[in-house]
């Protein structure tokens, strides 16, 4: 027998056309591996037809009873359907499958244009309201921004400023302060609000806009969970009455700059304590420590199983609401926070910790060592207590288990 590396290999295949039908032709091949090749390629070729659900729709299902069984099987095949049983059965599969596709489409169009609707009345004011003719972070003209993400508010003035919601986004991030750029006025809690859900819509609607990098899109997404878990999914922000508009977010301070105001009031006692309990008690004596310390300041108990459940996203979460949630929404003034945690910035290394690949247990470390600060290091039982709610109300954001046992915490 010859080898197949030393001779062309060679088979037989019949025309295609009707009259040729039992006329062959020779096609030869340099060796096995194109043979197989070709082979491959023509059983691909020769799969049989199906229909497609355009042309299920087009023909209002009747196509189905008129094509043959190897294209009924084919069909049911491409859709992940069992190809077993007689032709009846077949169309009776494949028509059941294509109308609940036809229902998933309907309720999809149904409801992506709810999300369009409500992102109409958020993007504020109209552009030819707008007393700024460009984006301050992109530079370009307002007309080439996509409406999708035009958003614009009215400040306090009376003029209309408009932004890609993606710009304010960026802005918020670099430069931690909710601030009009044009004019430095804080942006209210309703507009930041309105920003966010927009943001979150945005990402449904047109995905494509939202070309943020990852640590900016963590933010963005910190901040939606923060600001719309306080607010009824149900609620039209821009309609709601009970939402003041004067209503302003906390902005970022560094404590750093205040560190004499925070020297006079340092519990030294606390932090004390805060040494002891680092150096001599391993990580789950802290850990029953600190929720035992709470239940006391609180005057009711609090399970610290809820927070040793926790698995990495949710330890991770746990840092970034707090550190949203202490900085931004709890409506503590500078010196308020500085009585509460008054031994350092909790959140110093926020930034570091965030932008690193750190192991789980030493996420959970850090949690661990942000609750001792906000519940051990207040001047007196008073801010003790504030800091000890401080921190059951991030844990009802987190925790399923403390939500429901403290449903009035969860903002």
């Amino acid at each position: 027998m010859p080898s197949v590396l030393s001779k062309p290999y060679f088979a037989k295949s019949y025309e295609d056309s009707p009259s040729s039908r039992y006329n062959t032709q020779t096609t030869y091949y340099k060796n096995l591996s194109k043979y197989l090749t070709s082979i491959e390629t023509l059983n691909k070729d020769s799969q049989p037809p199906h229909i497609k659900y355009n042309d299920w729709r087009r023909s209002n299902g009747t196509v189905l009873h008129s094509i043959k069984l190897c294209e009924l099987k084919q069909t049911a095949r491409v859709n992940k359907l069992p190809v077993s049983g007689n032709k009846a059965v077949l169309i009776e599969r494949i028509d059941s499958h294509f109308k609940k596709h036809q229902s998933a489409i309907c309720i999809q169009r149904v409801f992506r244009g709810f999300l369009v609707r409500e992102m109409e009345q958020m993007h504020g004011h109209p552009l030819v309201e707008c007393v700024n003719d460009t984006d301050f972070h992109m530079m370009c003209p307002l007309t080439d921004i996509p409406h999708a993400a035009f958003f614009s508010y009215c400040s306090a003035d009376g003029f209309v400023y408009g932004f890609n919601a993606l710009s304010l986004i960026i802005l918020f991030k670099c430069t931690t302060r909710f601030e009009n750029p044009y004019t430095r006025e804080v942006i209210s809690g309703l507009q930041i609000y309105n920003l966010m859900n927009l943001y979150r819509k945005l990402r449904l609607v047109c995905p494509h806009l939202c070309n943020l990098d990852d640590a900016t899109h963590q933010f963005a997404m910190n901040m939606c969970e923060m600001t719309l878990s306080s607010r009824s999914s149900r609620s039209y922000p821009y309609e709601s009455s009970n939402i003041r508009e004067d209503y302003e977010f906390v902005h970022f301070q560094d404590v750093s700059e205040n560190h004499p105001s925070a020297e006079e009031i340092r519990n030294e006692e606390a932090e004390s304590v805060v040494r002891d309990i680092t150096f001599y008690l391993s990580l789950d004596e802290r850990i029953e420590l600190v929720f035992k310390k709470m239940s006391e300041l609180i005057g009711s108990h609090i399970k610290s199983e809820w927070f040793c459940n926790f698995g990495r996203n949710e330890y991770e979460r746990f840092y970034n609401f707090y550190y949203v949630w202490w900085t931004r929404l709890n409506g503590l003034c500078t010196d308020e926070r500085q009585k509460v945690c008054g031994i350092t910035d909790p959140f110093e290394l926020f930034h570091t910790i965030c932008n690193s690949n750190i192991s789980d247990e030493y996420y959970k470390l850090i949690c661990v060592g942000l609750m001792e600060n906000m519940v051990y290091t207040g001047i007196d039982e008073e801010y003790q207590k504030k800091g000890a709610m401080q921190t059951l109300t991030v844990l009802t954001i987190v925790s399923r288990e403390a939500r429901t046992e403290w449903p009035d915490l969860f903002v």
